[in-house]
């Protein structure tokens, strides 16, 4: 059956964009790690089906499979994997305290304890970065979303530095890009600062993340 041609940004759900990417670029009945289980936001009852998915999540409470901390996969999960979906954080201002706006999300992560500068972000998702690589087979594929942040009022841009470690560190091989447009995002008011002056914008409010679909070709 010929199928509709792909293109990007037109899906309403991160479950429907993969189901779409994995038709793409993977045959079914594939073993497919998600290092960043969360609540199962990519995956839909046809996916389940068609794919043989294993769920990771750091909170011992999320119903899948593991609980590893996604930085240090533990040795029998190495090379076990046909594809590897990866969704790490991208907070860079975060909060060590429970009341802090940021905390569940660095819960979520393991965050907690961890520096939240750039740089530290950056480094953490190396670290899961090299994970995807350790776990998925020679040929495989690994399937990264990510958003550039926002910290102190400028743009981080988190994608080209995970994108070049990517291919320059770990000789992972880009082979495709999809962006993904928030549906929901909705046009925002004029905002005023604290001493009643009319607060400036520095950057484009950002409302895409993207997806990027690496194979790893090197032992």
């Amino acid at each position: 059956m010929t199928q509709a041609v792909l293109t990007a940004g037109h899906w309403t759900t991160n479950a429907a964009m993969m189901e779409d990417v994995l038709r793409l670029w993977m045959p079914a009945g594939g073993a497919v790690l998600d290092m960043t289980w969360g609540k199962g936001n990519f995956w839909n009852e046809r996916t389940l089906a068609h794919y043989e998915v294993t769920g990771n999540d750091i909170n011992p409470d999320v119903d899948c499979e593991h609980h590893f901390d996604y930085q240090e996969l533990p040795s029998h999960l190495r090379g076990e994997f046909d594809g590897v979906v990866f969704d790490p954080p991208y907070v860079v201002r975060g909060g060590r305290s429970e009341s802090s706006s940021w905390a569940s999300m660095n819960k979520a992560f393991g965050l907690m304890d961890a520096p939240t500068t750039p740089e530290a972000l950056a480094e953490q998702n190396h670290r899961g970065l090299r994970s995807c690589f350790h776990a998925v087979k020679r040929n495989g594929l690994v399937f990264v979303k990510y958003t550039n942040p926002v910290s102190s009022g400028r743009r981080v841009w988190q994608i080209d530095a995970l994108n070049h470690y990517a291919q320059d560190a770990l000789r992972l091989q880009k082979v495709d890009e999809f962006i993904f447009y928030t549906k929901n995002a909705r046009a925002q008011p004029p905002r005023t600062r604290k001493d009643g002056k009319p607060s400036v914008q520095k950057h484009s409010r950002n409302n895409t993340s993207t997806l990027l679909v690496y194979r790893r070709t090197y032992s």
